[in-house]
């Protein structure tokens, strides 16, 4: 099959698996350390298909960066126990074995700060209920930093009513009273999302120091203070900040969307379908204009 056309089944299916492996192998084979795995990305960006993450697994290894290599075949063992790669020859388990040696042990606080970090690359949370009843429980079990922050974040960032503000406020209170052995980390994405649950004029003053670390939360608070002000351009131009830094980031265009003109929104989210062809606002929007 020739390039051109893998090019048109993506464009004319880009849910269809195939042509991003062929893409990323090829380039693999070019040497293209840094293309292969952007390929595969993109297919694993909206579909966590078992094929692809074993073929990321396989570009890992070879550029061994063994913690990425873990996380994959670890994901794969979660979504299928019995899974074996290579053609079926060997037990993923017997590979997760095999790769452990090499990578240092996480605790828990490292899991659950690598948790805060990729919702933080997203404009939302999903299954945000999901994630309250799971805090509540883990709050009923323990009171712990991770608990009450995991409960706030997920409030925070799902409710866009400004009387749930006391309430996320009060659960950050009772997180710093938690003892935590990354607590200092803990309380920098505390205060990147306080920016959405307290006082905005305060909170532009007393977090400067967040916007200029330019963390993807804070221009996405700092872009949602702009609009509550009636703000929409710096709304749009905070939003575009990000996009410059993260381009691949379907969930920024969609969030910049909501911040301009009709032409502009289409545009934006035309990059949306193209970045996650499985997200079903564009299409809906689309189809009401």
């Amino acid at each position: 099959m020739q390039w051109e056309d893998l090019g048109s089944v993506t464009k004319l299916d880009p849910t269809l698996t195939y042509p991003y492996m062929y893409r990323a192998a090829s380039s693999m084979r070019k040497q293209d350390v840094q293309g292969a795995p952007s390929e595969i990305n993109r297919v694993l960006g909206f579909k966590l298909a078992l094929e692809c993450l074993e073929l990321r697994f396989c570009f890992y290894l070879v550029l061994e960066d063994d913690q990425s290599a873990i996380c994959d075949v670890q994901v794969i063992l979660t979504l299928s126990p019995d899974y074996r790669m290579f053609t079926g020859r060997v037990a993923a388990f017997q590979l997760r074995t095999l790769v452990r040696e090499h990578v240092e042990n996480w605790m828990t606080a490292d899991c659950w700060m690598q948790l805060y970090d990729r919702w933080s690359s997203e404009d939302d949370i999903r299954h945000c209920e999901e994630g309250l009843q799971k805090a509540e429980d883990y709050i009923k079990i323990k009171r712990s930093f991770e608990a009450f922050f995991l409960k706030a974040f997920a409030l925070a960032d799902s409710s866009r009513d400004p009387s749930c503000s006391s309430t996320v406020v009060s659960l950050l209170e009772d997180t710093l009273k938690c003892p935590s052995d990354r607590l200092r980390k803990g309380q920098f994405q505390v205060h990147r999302f306080m920016l959405v649950a307290v006082s905005l004029s305060l909170l532009l003053l007393s977090f400067a120091p967040t916007f200029q670390i330019r963390c993807t939360r804070a221009h996405q608070g700092l872009a949602r203070v702009h609009y509550l002000w009636n703000e929409k351009a710096a709304a749009y131009e905070e939003m575009t900040k990000l996009i410059e830094k993260a381009w691949n980031n379907a969930s920024a265009y969609k969030k910049r969307s909501e911040y301009c003109e009709r032409e502009l929104t289409k545009a934006d989210l035309e990059m949306v379908t193209k970045l996650d062809p499985l997200r079903v606002y564009p299409y809906r929007y689309r189809a009401a204009g």
